[in-house]
């Protein structure tokens, strides 16, 4: 069993070690669908 300490120092070292991971996914997926967001006309009705 882990200290409350001990849990914490492990949850921190996680979040820093798959917050750039997460961060780098997240921001090419939101740029995979600007093209999609961009259109307009009869293929923009297509995504409301």
């Amino acid at each position: 069993e882990l200290s409350e300490k001990m849990r914490r120092s492990v949850l921190v070292d996680a979040a820093v070690e798959v917050g750039p991971a997460l961060f780098f996914s997240l921001i090419i997926i939101t740029l995979s669908f600007l093209p999609v967001f961009s259109l307009e006309a009869q293929e923009g009705k297509l995504f409301p």
